[in-house]
């Protein structure tokens, strides 16, 4: 098999991947870690699933639950805190995992329900 063969092959299967129905269902939370100087965790819960590869997702509040050091600390999400407006996403299957592409430095993903580390400061 030629490079340029085994290229277009790899990238159909990719596509197949990303067109996967999900196994996500309404009141599903995921998370989402992301990172400039600080960590930051946003939490987003499952609204709706209009569809095999669609869902609703609105964001909920995570309190800080514990101050672990200077400037840091963990959340855990509240999910009857929810903020904003509801957002419609495609849920990506690539790789075997639900991954929602949020914004373009923000990936969600199953929340394992473990409390996230954050970091700020001043």
């Amino acid at each position: 098999m030629t490079d340029l063969a085994a290229v277009g092959a790899l990238k159909a299967r990719q596509r197949a991947d990303t067109r996967r129905p999900h196994a996500l269902t309404e009141g599903d939370i995921l998370s989402c870690s992301w990172c400039y100087e600080q960590t930051n965790v946003d939490f987003y819960v499952v609204v709706s699933v209009p569809s095999p590869q669609f869902v609703t997702l609105r964001q909920i509040a995570a309190p800080l639950i514990e101050q672990t050091g200077h400037m840091q600390g963990t959340r855990v999400p509240d999910p009857d805190m929810r903020k904003g407006k509801e957002l419609r996403r495609h849920v990506d299957m690539s790789g075997g995992t639900a991954s929602i592409k949020i914004s373009s430095y923000e990936y969600a993903r199953m929340w394992d329900g473990k409390p996230q580390h954050v970091s700020w400061y001043a």
